[in-house]
């Protein structure tokens, strides 16, 4: 069914409480929004950390609200935000009367009934088995590009794509963030990030070593380590696997310095994570390690500045039972808890072959 622009709209909130890259992946949607309804006040309800980032950055975003995840025991329970947080949420929102609602976050079990109560004349959401429907949703699958997700939620609004590939601005402060720890790199450099939330799509840290040797040994190239205060181990073992020999500024960056010291690299390496997303959205070349089962939710759409590496295991190198990533994330008991990466059987030399493709691509 198509649906065309609301009449009458003058305030829009949109629930995305997650995580760096979630934000990279809903920029097209909010930007198809922004565009059908720009005289509307678009209130972003996301994480804490979100609210600095994202104003005077993101056009038709006028107010970010900051909310908490919710306790371990409450998850449990299916709350997302922390009660203390609701308790004011919800008579806030309702205050202001949002004209649209729009959750961008999951199958909506959890949190279609949280979009319901944010009191707007129109709720639109995803609707997995279960979930409580909306005024308009779509069916879910977790096999789904999230970029194309969220295009598809905004269109149940009459918001139409103005394009498929996230981008975000580099501001000032973003450089002016990144300039101390850039003042000490003189020649061009490749940013690594080694890290990841799920240590199944973590490359492992040695094979990042041959290939940043390699780098410096033929390309002259300097190269940072990248990492957050959870993966920051992962930056290390690479350091110490090169013998010390990068700039390492792993748990130093803001995410502002981050933003800066990516959108001046000559190239990223990663594994799938904010941080190989947040580098394509401010325009720099990147080189992607992909474990099979996340493709279709989070691989760029765009070729033109990324190459993707794919991993095709799904069987547990160590115990050999069959995963998808659904079953690793949601099964309850988990059918595996090894902690064991499943990308390792990417080569150096696939990677390093990459690298050195982008980095001559024009």
């Amino acid at each position: 069914m198509e649906y065309g622009i609301i009449p009458g709209v003058k305030k829009i909130a949109v629930l995305r409480a997650l995580v760096l890259g979630d934000l990279i992946f809903v920029l097209p949607a909010l930007e198809a929004l922004h565009h059908a309804y720009p005289q509307a006040e678009i209130v972003y309800v996301a994480r804490a950390w979100t609210a600095d980032f994202v104003l005077g950055r993101i056009p038709g975003i006028s107010q970010v609200i900051g909310i908490r995840p919710a306790p371990a025991d409450y998850e449990d329970l299916g709350f997302l935000i922390h009660p203390e947080d609701a308790a004011w949420l919800f008579p806030q929102m309702e205050a202001e009367h949002p004209d649209i609602a729009i959750s961008m976050q999951g199958g909506g079990k959890n949190s279609n009934p949280l979009v319901r109560r944010l009191g707007a004349r129109v709720s639109i959401g995803s609707l997995e088995s279960g979930a409580t429907p909306l005024d308009r949703c779509i069916p879910y699958d977790y096999y789904q590009n999230d970029v194309i997700r969220n295009l598809d939620l905004v269109g149940l609004a009459g918001a139409q794509p103005r394009g498929w590939v996230p981008r975000l601005p580099l501001l000032d402060t973003d450089r002016e963030a990144a300039a101390p720890f850039l003042a000490q790199i003189d020649r061009p450099y490749v940013v690594i990030h080694s890290g990841a939330r799920d240590i199944r799509r973590m490359w492992p840290p040695e094979k990042f070593a041959v290939v940043a040797n390699a780098i410096k040994r033929k390309l002259g190239m300097e190269i940072i380590l990248t990492g957050s205060a959870v993966d920051a181990k992962a930056a290390f073992q690479v350091e110490n696997a090169m013998k010390k020999n990068a700039v390492n500024l792993s748990h130093q960056l803001s995410l502002p310095a981050l933003t800066g010291v990516l959108a001046n690299a000559e190239l990223i390496i990663s594994n799938d994570t904010g941080v190989l997303h947040l580098g394509l959205a401010v325009g720099t070349k990147a080189v992607g390690l992909y474990w099979g089962e996340y493709i279709s939710k989070s691989m760029p759409l765009s070729r033109d500045s990324f190459y993707p590496l794919i991993a095709w295991e799904r069987r547990c190198p160590l115990c050999g039972l069959f995963l998808d990533r659904k079953e690793v994330v949601r099964a309850d008991p988990r059918p595996c808890m090894h902690q064991v990466s499943f990308i390792s059987s990417i080569t150096p030399k696939q990677v390093l072959d990459a690298a050195e493709r982008m980095l001559t691509y024009q």
